[in-house]
């Protein structure tokens, strides 16, 4: 009796093992075949995470301080801005390629109108404005630098 409850338990445990369990509902044929491009390369050291924390980090803040201004279009288009620099920093993060570029095509239009706008602003709220403008394309080169896989 002791030797088929073992003989039992060995065969439960190796059919068990030998099966593949899946516990997710997309099926493994949709998720092998991914359409978007994803970098491979992640950072090689310490100082190239930390520094893409740090931008995106930034950037974060400087969207969350943006502040109103009277003029109704560049407040719209300011909320423009501020979407795509959340789309890239997201892109970054997941190492999305795509993603990033089109991100940033999107932010150099809505920066380049937001500059078009700034010629109805009065000298303070432009002061402001450029103030914040020069923070958030600096903290895009820097992180835009840091995200670049280098050509072999």
């Amino acid at each position: 009796m002791r030797f088929l409850k073992l003989l039992f338990l060995a065969i439960l445990l190796s059919a068990c093992s030998s099966e593949k369990i899946t516990l997710s509902p997309v099926q493994e044929s949709l998720v092998s075949g991914s359409s978007i491009a994803v970098e491979r390369k992640f950072p090689q050291n310490f100082n190239q995470t930390t520094g893409r924390v740090f931008y995106a980090s930034q950037l974060s803040s400087h969207i969350a301080t943006f502040p109103k201004f009277k003029n109704s279009a560049l407040n719209q288009e300011v909320a423009t801005l501020k979407f795509h620099v959340k789309e890239y920093v997201y892109a970054t993060e997941a190492f999305n390629i795509v993603g990033q570029k089109r991100a940033l095509g999107n932010l150099e239009k809505s920066y380049k109108k937001i500059q078009k706008l700034r010629n109805y602003l009065t000298v303070e709220d432009d002061e402001v404005i450029n103030r914040y403008l020069v923070r958030i394309k600096s903290n895009v080169a820097q992180l835009q630098s840091l995200s670049e896989v280098p050509q072999e």
